[in-house]
């Protein structure tokens, strides 16, 4: 199939995009409509980014006051057993890994959770060696049972 871009006639602020792929070059997807903006967020309204670790963020830097919505989900949040923590970071950065997620009835269950902090950076032993960010579990307490 060739890809077509092409606007409707009978609803007139219509697009249409089909191909069997979408390919973009950028690092920002903005998605904004301007009419259901609240008094909240900033200029910026970033629905997808291909952030600076590589990954993938939605709704950056909370650009949506709003926040995001996801209706009857299925969702695979699994995750190795070794947290795959990026190399740069900023003393204080902190992660959330969620490990072997799985999808029960309607539920999303996870069999642990770990947060990690970013705590300094190793000393290069060598010339041209980089300094590469250290990482220290932060220990959770008793799970508590929420009361409101």
């Amino acid at each position: 199939m060739l890809g077509d871009l092409r606007f409707s006639e009978e609803q007139q602020e219509t697009v249409f995009i089909e191909g069997s792929i979408l390919s973009a070059s950028a690092s920002d997807f903005m998605l904004d409509a301007p009419a259901r903006r609240s008094s909240a967020g900033g200029s910026h309204r970033r629905a997808l980014v291909h952030d600076t670790a590589d990954g993938l963020t939605i709704n950056f830097n909370g650009d949506y006051p709003g926040g995001v919505s996801i209706v009857n989900a299925k969702i695979n949040l699994s995750h190795e057993s070794e947290p795959n923590l990026p190399k740069h970071a900023s003393v204080g950065d902190i992660r959330l890994i969620k490990h072997r997620g799985g999808h029960e009835g309607g539920i999303i269950t996870f069999d642990s959770i770990a947060l990690w902090l970013c705590t300094g950076f190793t000393r290069p032993l060598t010339a041209g060696e980089e300094s590469v960010a250290t990482w220290q579990p932060i220990r959770l307490g008793d799970e508590v049972k929420g009361t409101a």
